[in-house]
């Protein structure tokens, strides 16, 4: 089921090569964002991505937001997603409320950006059984399907890219320099009634 994973060619493509071909292609900063590739740690891994990461944000995929490209289980499609890290919610809450808490704040985040575009979608199946991939689908924002026999050309790919970096940049200012926690539970206090006079806009422009 994993045996597009389990060569030392795909590894090299997926950790190596597709990384630089973004930076490449994209002429995207290396000072502001990171690429990087994984098939896994140690194992192969049941989903293997491609990452972007603001720097000023975040450079692993277990925390803060980033974009993504996930390859589905079965082999046949990859995502482009704008997703986001557990980490910030398997440490504050219980196992059982830490996936509906990510689900709710990709909701939340949602109704922050502005993406005029139909093929976007704001769900994603990868096909996952293990809680990592689950993670995955659970913290998509935005983003969209390729199917690997209908790609679109490179041209089409880093047009989507690009329409996801302002999206991402969008959210960095949101941020305003807070760190990946301090951002989270601004959103979940508001979530909860605690904060009701401030919009996160009004409390961004006064911090």
């Amino acid at each position: 089921q994993r045996g597009q994973f389990q060569g030392a060619e795909i590894g090299e493509i997926i950790r190596k090569e597709l990384p630089a071909a973004i930076v490449r292609k994209t002429s995207i900063d290396s000072r502001d964002y990171k690429v990087e590739g994984s098939i896994g740690k140690g194992q192969y891994a049941e989903v293997a991505w491609i990452s972007i990461f603001d720097r000023t944000i975040t450079e692993s995929a277990t925390r803060g937001i980033y974009i993504v490209f996930l390859y589905s289980v079965d082999g046949k499609s990859v995502y482009l997603s704008l997703n986001q890290g557990y980490t910030y919610f398997s440490e504050n809450f219980s196992s059982k409320e830490a996936r509906k808490e990510i689900i709710k704040m990709a909701d939340v985040l949602r109704g922050y950006i502005t993406v005029n575009n139909s093929r976007f979608i704001d769900a994603i199946d990868l096909g996952a059984q293990k809680a990592l991939g689950r993670g995955y689908e659970a913290g998509h924002i935005i983003g969209m399907k390729y199917e690997f026999d209908n790609m679109p050309t490179d041209i089409d790919i880093v047009r989507d890219i690009f329409e996801l970096l302002s999206v991402y940049k969008s959210i960095r200012t949101l941020f305003a320099g807070r760190t990946v926690d301090k951002f989270y539970d601004f959103l979940v206090a508001q979530g909860r009634g605690l904060i009701k006079l401030q919009t996160i806009e009004e409390e961004v422009n006064t911090s």
